[in-house]
């Protein structure tokens, strides 16, 4: 390890600089170097929006039990995996959740 400590410390394995980054994807979830997961959030809320339109324009059908029922199938998923590990804390987060 060579640096001053911190986020400025440089690791080597084998001879070679491991690379820094801010935000790491592992399992499927965002997170970053201060264990925020507002960006894990963002880009779900985001698919899942972008699916939920989908719905609506692919489907034929304007019957509330399938569009619901498709919802719960393509969409759900997205924003409840893992979510034990990235429950959000801030009610803005929360907010973002519940739009979709």
């Amino acid at each position: 390890m060579v640096g001053s400590g911190g986020s400025d410390a440089v690791y080597f394995f084998s001879d070679q600089a491991i690379e820094s980054v801010d935000v790491v994807k592992n399992l499927g979830v965002l997170v970053d170097s201060k264990l925020n997961f507002s960006q894990h959030i963002s880009d779900i809320t985001k698919k899942a929006h972008q699916r939920a339109s989908m719905i609506l324009r692919c489907f034929l059908t304007q019957d509330p039990y399938v569009l619901i029922r498709a919802f719960k199938i393509y969409v759900r998923p997205l924003v409840e995996y893992a979510s034990p590990v990235w429950s959000p804390v801030s009610h803005a987060q929360i907010e973002k959740l519940e739009k979709v």
